[in-house]
């Protein structure tokens, strides 16, 4: 592969290099603009006045000036991209508690267990007198009930709210929710009880999404009248229709440990079915004038409808992008180079919307398509099978195991776990899942006709309860997944490079690449190595922000020595989602407890903990002290069951610094903190400021 073969490679890397550098130097859109502007004038005037083309020596600042550009491009995108900075901004206009929003739904609404998840555009707000224009995406969460489920896109509320940004992670190695959704330009949410909001109008003129959506719920709701079990209803929906809110936490799990959870995400698989479904129904199309044209117009048109039925995720674009460029050129009988295809459908789907450059999907899309693209024909080389059953499994071998190859570094630093069961799996469920989507599409075609689609449909359930079972097997198999893995950045890139330098030994047989993939995987090695050596000799303090609980951890080494509440025993969901993210990231191998109750009903009771010479004291109850001098403490972790003032606790220690645990609440959490700064004691309150973290 050479610049030649993909020349819209050289636009769409500094076009990446610039959404990059938005993000992490943002704050320079203007400078970018006029570095842009200015490197695009250079450029048309050199080529007006043909200042380089006399001499070839100076051909490459042509390609300097044009990768300024696109790199300058792409940042003042990006930048531009965010809706916060404008002045109609809905931010700009809201008020502390509840107020009156006026909003309509973007987006199919998504069933959670306890409400109605709705992303709606924030069209005005009420400011006391009167109704403001705005502007802006929100997430209102809705009391569920028949009307919340109910809404459509286009729809349009009334609600009393109390918008409030997304808060960041509370707790170290949290999931960052909040950066998640902005790079959907989302950074405030709502709840509203079913009391509290109200629909007012709905669109009369038509509205594409919403009567996709409309269609989408009315198969969905055909496949429940034909029999079509709940769990079984729910796989078809995920893997036809693109809609997962019905799979449940324990069917995803499944279907993720078994390394096949990619089948119910739309993708290419499923648009390339609908494609070689539509190429068959428009074949004679090819018979009249201009027919080829007409025939991929068509084509075309119906894909992007699907994509759009199908709720248009990052995938499913990327397959309707490529596919479509693939039918513009067969029908005008032009090559089409698959890797200049995938740069091309990449620069236009991140030209519409940049920050998918940071979506998962995405990114586990481009890469498995690539990894296909160029792994897929080095495995299949490697074994020569001499009839047709055989080659057709070793072709499905060689493509999961090129996807997996291509995918696995960024499933690890994502996902954490391996799927090692991922080529038996693979080698059943695909074939499957494309059964299933053929019978399905066929059920849907003959939904007019009982008499045909209710036999289907009771094949087709016991085809996809067959899949489950066979899924919930592989789940269940000795070491079906390798799990707790955390990996770097670093450590993906030098993954990465060894796959891409031992490719290119296996196809070229030059030594040099032998030589580099060596180097990639020692310097691997020697990270990893230098990796643990840190983990051997970390000591923290870690206060966690568990609401209405105390917990806190002192760890060591590999060791963690977790003291809580024992309710939260009991509650190893909360407790986990708490803590596990972080004990996987500094490699805790050894877990131990201790609860407090035990040293309530104490007089002077307290936990010490001494980290490297440093004094950590959680006292219970009323502190009574007679000694002479002060104690120094370093840090004292207060909690609602210490009830002793901070002017008490200023006269029997001499404090470092104080952390207000997230047992502490209301009237007590501002007087302790009005004595922390009549006092002058730093302090960390956990409520608001998130977990303490500290390194000895």
């Amino acid at each position: 592969m050479i610049w030649n073969q993909v020349p819209f490679l050289r636009i769409l890397s500094p076009f990446i290099l610039g959404i990059w550098l938005s993000q992490i130097l943002p704050g320079h859109t203007a400078a970018a603009f006029w570095f842009t502007a200015a490197a695009c004038l250079a450029f048309v005037l050199s080529s007006a006045l043909k200042v380089f083309q006399l001499s070839f020596r100076y051909q490459w600042v042509y390609g300097v000036l044009l990768n300024v550009f696109v790199c300058g491009f792409g940042y003042a995108l990006t930048s531009s991209h965010s809706s916060l900075t404008d002045n109609a901004h809905f931010s700009k206009y809201i008020l502390e508690g509840q107020q009156g929003v006026f909003v309509e739904v973007l987006k199919p609404v998504a069933i959670k267990e306890k409400s109605v998840q709705v992303h709606v555009e924030v069209r005005q707000v009420y400011n006391g007198a009167d109704w403001s224009k705005t502007l802006g995406r929100a997430i209102i969460y809705l009391e569920k009930d028949t009307s919340s489920r109910k809404l459509e896109v286009g729809d349009q509320c009334i609600a009393i709210v109390n918008l409030e940004e997304i808060q960041k992670p509370r707790n170290p190695g949290a999931f960052d929710y909040a950066k998640y959704l902005s790079r959907s330009d989302i950074f405030y949410s709502a709840y509203a009880s079913a009391k509290a909001w109200k629909l007012v109008a709905q669109p009369k003129e038509f509205n594409l999404l919403r009567s996709l959506n409309s269609l989408k719920v009315s198969l969905q709701q055909s496949m429940v009248d034909r029999g079509v079990t709940e769990e079984a209803h729910a796989v078809i929906s995920a893997l036809t229709l693109g809609d997962k809110n019905e799979l449940s936490p324990e069917l995803k799990t499944a279907y993720s440990k078994a390394g096949v959870l990619h089948i119910l995400a739309v993708s290419g698989l499923h648009v390339g079915i609908i494609y070689l479904v539509l190429s068959y129904l428009f074949f004679f199309l090819k018979n009249f004038k201009n027919g080829a044209l007409l025939k991929a117009v068509c084509i075309i048109l119906l894909l992007w409808g699907y994509a759009m039925l199908t709720g248009m995720s990052p995938s499913v674009a990327r397959a309707s992008t490529m596919f479509s460029f693939v039918i513009v050129g067969s029908s005008l009988k032009r090559y089409t180079n698959i890797y200049n295809t995938l740069c091309v459908s990449a620069f236009f789907l991140l030209l519409i919307q940049p920050l998918s450059l940071y979506n998962v999907g995405f990114l586990l899309s481009y890469t498995a398509v690539f990894g296909i693209v160029l792994i897929y024909p080095i495995a299949y080389g490697f074994v020569k099978p001499n009839n047709w059953l055989s080659k057709k499994i070793w072709a499905l071998v060689s493509v999961s195991l090129a996807a997996q190859i291509a995918t696995f570094p960024l499933s690890l630093y994502y996902f954490h776990q391996f799927p090692n069961y991922f080529l038996l799996a693979n080698l059943i469920v695909v074939p499957l899942a494309i059964g299933i989507m053929y019978m399905s599409l066929i059920c849907f075609v003959l939904l007019p006709m009982p008499l045909l689609a209710d036999p289907l449909a009771k094949v087709l359930n016991y085809v996809v309860e067959g899949l489950n079972l066979f899924v919930r097997w592989i789940e269940t198999l000795p070491f079906s997944v390798a799990d707790g893995i955390d990996i770097s950045k670093i450590e993906v890139l030098l993954i990465y490079m060894s796959i891409g330098f031992c490719i290119a030994f296996i196809t070229s047989l030059r030594k040099l690449y032998l030589y580099l993939g060596l180097f990639a995987l020692l310097s691997l090695a020697l990270y990893q190595v230098a990796e643990q050596r840190v983990i051997k000799d970390q000591h923290q303090l870690v206060v966690y922000n568990i609401s209405n609980h105390s917990c806190f951890d002192v760890i060591n080494s590999t060791t963690s020595l977790l003291t809580l509440d024992s309710s939260l025993v009991s509650d190893q969901r909360t407790l986990g989602f708490a803590t596990e993210n972080h004990w996987r990231q500094i490699g805790i191998e050894v877990h131990k407890q201790v609860t407090i109750e035990g040293m309530e009903g104490r007089q002077n009771a307290g936990i010490i903990s001494v980290i490297r010479g440093h004094r950590v004291l959680y006292p219970i109850g009323e502190v009574e002290f007679t000694a002479v001098a002060k104690v120094n403490v370093d840090i004292l972790i207060l909690s609602r069951r210490c009830r002793s003032s901070i002017e008490q606790l200023v006269e029997r220690f001499d404090i470092g610094l104080i952390i207000l645990d997230s047992s502490i609440s209301g009237y007590r959490l501002a007087a302790l903190v009005e004595g922390c700064v009549q006092t002058s004691i730093p302090y960390h309150n956990v409520a608001e400021d998130g977990a303490f973290v500290r390194e000895f």
